[in-house]
């Protein structure tokens, strides 16, 4: 037994000896409200997270990490307000580098919880990245081209398995599937 423990220890102490560990992470805020009944009424939506990510690099073009986030969801329409606890371990590969700019491919496992809600996925997707320098990279997810399998369930009477691959340009010019972040490496 004391054998084994030894190899793991070695094993992980050889996977991280070269790895560089890096920060970052996103934020999002989206308010939109809908007038109806020529005024009379409305309908406000407000959305805004924080995603702070932590990970690091295993090899020059693999890394593993995650982001742990934090949003508030609130719909005058029903009067209600959540608050939404995120948590998205992920893997990321290089697969293309041309200079400044580099293609990654992102594959995690994605949590949302609230009120009465839960949603547990699988996605793939891929980023564009820019190194404005050796530490500091801008990076934006492209949700609008991606893979999902999903399940989702409102808590009280329905629930939802999902799987979807395609690309989406719909809200490409409203940037509604575009997310911006960055990260910088120690």
């Amino acid at each position: 037994m004391k054998k084994l423990v030894v190899v793991f220890c070695l094993f992980v102490a050889g996977m991280t000896a070269n790895a560089q560990f890096y920060m970052g992470g996103s934020a999002g805020f989206n308010i939109k409200t809908t007038d109806y009944d020529n005024g009379s009424d409305s309908r406000t939506i407000l959305n805004m997270t924080v995603y702070p990510e932590l990970g690091f690099f295993l090899s020059d073009r693999f890394s593993v990490g995650a982001e742990v986030g934090f949003g508030i969801h609130s719909d005058s329409y029903y009067d209600e307000s959540t608050v939404n606890l995120l948590f998205t371990p992920y893997a990321r590969l290089s697969l293309f580098q041309a200079g400044k700019f580099e293609v990654l491919g992102k594959a995690s496992l994605n949590t949302d919880s609230r009120k009465n809600y839960f949603y547990f996925g699988l996605h793939v997707d891929p980023i564009l990245a820019y190194n404005l320098s050796d530490k500091i990279v801008l990076q934006a997810t492209l949700n609008f081209l991606s893979f999902r399998s999903f399940y989702e369930s409102n808590k009280d009477k329905d629930s939802t398995f999902g799987f979807g691959f395609g690309a989406n340009a719909n809200n490409l010019a409203t940037l509604g599937d575009l997310k911006i972040g960055f990260i910088y490496k120690f």
